[in-house]
């Protein structure tokens, strides 16, 4: 949900933190993902 956000926000105004807390969110979700999935994270 905050990914949608943050990407509808950046839409509609430029701010440089749009781009920053989206890829910290979506690393958030690739990590749960990979985690449930049972799934080691490679850098």
């Amino acid at each position: 949900m905050m990914c949608a956000f943050k990407i509808h926000r950046s839409s509609r105004v430029y701010h440089e933190d749009n781009y920053t807390d989206l890829a910290a969110y979506a690393r958030f979700a690739r990590e749960d993902q990979a985690r449930e999935a049972g799934k080691p994270l490679t850098p």
